[in-house]
């Protein structure tokens, strides 16, 4: 699934979804986090940020064994396409996951 796809199916549910550039996203989620009515809804991107200075670090992780194990075990996942986002993005508005609309 590519960023594209899924900023073309949460805009075509009706979410109005801006690219930004790194520090943009980091000025606006401090000012989110700054009011508390939108605090608990950025608390958790703040909390797994990469702090200034910080390296990340990337783990080359290897999910052969558990997916040939699960696929034994009778699990079978979908093709993701434009229907299955469709459902995942249905779903998590059902929730309340996102706070606002335009």
């Amino acid at each position: 699934v590519t960023m594209a796809d899924l900023m073309e199916v949460v805009r075509s549910h009706g979410f109005d979804v801006k690219a930004v550039t790194e520090a943009q996203f980091k000025e606006l989620l401090s000012e989110a986090a700054k009011h508390e009515d939108e605090s608990r809804t950025v608390l958790s991107l703040v909390a797994y940020s990469n702090k200034e200075g910080d390296e990340l670090a990337l783990v080359n992780a290897d999910h052969r064994f558990t997916i040939n194990a699960l696929f034994r075990l009778g699990f079978k996942w979908p093709i993701i396409d434009d229907s299955y986002l469709e459902r995942v993005i249905w779903s998590l508005d059902s929730f309340g996951f996102f706070t606002e609309k335009d």
